[in-house]
């Protein structure tokens, strides 16, 4: 059954230009795209994945931000799954991919009037 689906491997799939509703994978936990140089779109529905450990974008050359998530969750594992995102762009050398991260988490702290967070998640990321 697909909501018990934990790893989706799309790799190397050089058509694909969006992915499509994931809010079906609720357990999902490892995401690999890597190879997918026509992807532009990661549909939204990815950012509330809760279980999502591991999002692989290595050379998704054509995209350009990663969704945050609006649903349910605390602060703390909306941030760790932004961190994530933002580390995997960073390895695969996808700037604009790397700063929409960086200022979504330092937006999401802000909105949540989470000073030290922020200012804790300034120097990690500063690293």
């Amino acid at each position: 059954m697909a909501t018990e689906l934990k790893v989706l491997n799309l790799s190397n799939c050089p058509s694909l230009k969006r992915t499509l509703d994931l809010s079906t994978f609720e357990s999902l936990e490892i995401l690999n795209l890597e190879g997918c140089s026509e992807l532009q779109e990661i549909h939204p529905s990815l950012g509330d994945i809760k279980t999502l450990v591991s999002l692989n974008v290595k050379h998704c050359i054509r995209l350009k931000e990663l969704p945050a998530g609006e649903g349910g969750g605390n602060l703390e594992a909306a941030i760790e799954r932004l961190v994530n995102m933002e580390k995997q762009m960073r390895l695969a050398g996808n700037i604009t991919g790397t700063k929409k991260a960086v200022m979504e988490i330092l937006q999401l702290c802000s909105e949540a009037k989470a000073w030290k967070t922020r200012n804790d998640q300034i120097v990690l990321l500063s690293k």
